[in-house]
């Protein structure tokens, strides 16, 4: 049974974890003190529980945050009592700037931070790997993220690590610095991480949009997906993947890895969920329906045009009353472009318990069957990184907010040097895609 530590770093990734633990908690019957609400053979709590003498499940759980304000409200609410056990939290924000999140404040909070993890990793008797969630837009998230991952490298470098990353919009900024953050972070952790889930808030509110109108929510206002809206649905991808290991016999999380991630510099990968409709919806889904939504452009919870590039990996996630399904995937193979090379591009596993929600999001419908698909893509990096870099290079060039990435510890030589190591990644999806024309070309010949 695989064992996973959970590092929330930032505001968006510490209230990331609220929305994780009350889905991981509904699935598994746990209530919010860690009791069990009843016993099922069935259920294998030590994915993402330790359990004490008491009986109480104790969440294999980190809290990071420059500041304390989003921590102490955690700890304030409902889950207080399950996610307060390792907490971490400075005294002053990044102000959106990667360096001081990497320098300033890694001096100040990193050092209790690897306390933390080895404490508990200490605890964990066969730890698997450990899941990273975090908004590369801010300083705390971008900057504190790579700190710790550099150190975590040193000491835990045979232990894989997999991140649930928020990454800036391909349209709309919420931060001036978001390029800046974005791409010096890619470019130092590219090589850290073995996958990397990517989503996009617009994304996540364009699938949640019709459904919370369809809901009729009191006020106007209230007519608009929410944070806690958009993390749910975040939240049900890595409770999706490693509901094998939790409610059946198999552990596919590091099989998964492997089939995804042919070159270390493609590890970006795209989540999607179907189906996702207000559960006074009577759209019916059959195993085909099912399996063509999972590939169409508008599931994906990132802002990435399937029907452009080439899928070079594919891991379909089954919940709930599903056959097996060859004859779909031989459907797929047959109307969806794939990297030539790769000699099955699907891997699939099978999990019996369906997609449910926890209270909170109970509008949302728990179909009889469920599909969590994870590809990868070329156009996550052409389609996601080329636009991030484009944006990044307009600042670059014109020297823009430098100086205050310089006055926390940066060298101006470093903007460069990041700007190269993403532009390697995305040359070699070209490389990849060149190829591919030749193996097609030759095949016609």
């Amino acid at each position: 049974m695989p064992e996973i530590i959970n590092i929330n770093i930032g505001q968006a990734g510490c209230t990331l974890a609220t929305s994780f633990w009350k889905q991981i908690c509904h699935e598994e019957d746990i209530d919010f003190n860690g009791m069990p609400l009843k016993v099922e053979d069935e259920v294998r709590h030590g994915t993402f529980f330790q359990q004490n003498s008491l009986g109480q499940h104790i969440a294999q759980q980190i809290l990071i945050d420059s500041e304390e304000d989003v921590i102490d409200e955690i700890l304030l609410g409902s889950m207080g009592n399950m996610l307060g056990n390792f907490t971490i939290a400075g005294k002053e924000d990044s102000s959106n700037c990667y360096a001081r999140g990497k320098f300033k404040v890694a001096k100040e909070i990193r050092g209790d931070s690897m306390t933390n993890i080895r404490r508990l990793s200490e605890v964990v008797g066969h730890l698997d790997q450990f899941q990273f969630f975090y908004s590369t837009c801010g300083g705390t998230g971008s900057g504190f993220t790579t700190s710790l991952l550099i150190s975590l490298s040193d000491i835990f470098n045979k232990v894989p690590i997999t991140s649930h990353a928020v990454m800036p919009a391909n349209e709309n900024q919420d931060v001036v610095t978001e390029p800046y953050n974005t791409v010096l972070c890619q470019a130092e952790t590219h090589n850290l991480i073995h996958c990397k889930y990517c989503y996009h808030n617009s994304a996540l509110y364009e699938l949640l949009d019709p459904i919370i109108r369809q809901e009729g929510r009191v006020t106007k206002l209230d007519l608009s997906p929410t944070f806690a809206d958009m993390n749910h649905l975040v939240s049900l991808v890595p409770c999706g993947v490693s509901a094998g290991g939790r409610f059946e016999a198999g552990d596919c999380m590091k099989q998964m890895n492997i089939n995804l991630v042919p070159f270390p510099k493609l590890n970006i990968i795209a989540p999607a969920i179907v189906p996702l409709y207000h559960n006074k919806s009577r759209v019916p889904v059959n195993q085909h329906t099912l399996i063509t939504e999972a590939f169409l452009s508008n599931s994906e919870l990132c802002d990435i045009d399937t029907f452009e590039g080439r899928y070079i990996a594919v891991f379909l996630m089954y919940r709930g009353n599903v056959r097996m399904p060859f004859n779909n995937h031989k459907f797929v193979r047959n109307s969806i472009d794939f990297v030539p090379w790769c000699p099955t591009g699907i891997k699939y596993e099978i999990c019996k318990r369906g997609i449910t929600h926890e209270p909170d999001n109970a509008f949302l419908s728990e179909p009889e069957r469920g599909l969590i698909k994870i590809s990868n893509h070329t156009t996550i990096l052409t389609q996601i990184v080329n636009k991030i870099m484009q944006r990044y290079e307009k600042l670059l060039e014109r020297r823009a907010f430098i100086h205050w990435y310089v006055q926390e510890g940066m060298e101006e030589g470093e903007f460069q040097n990041a700007s190269e190591s993403l532009q390697g990644a995305l040359d070699e999806v070209d490389t990849i895609l060149n190829k591919a024309a030749d193996f097609n070309g030759d095949d016609d010949e």
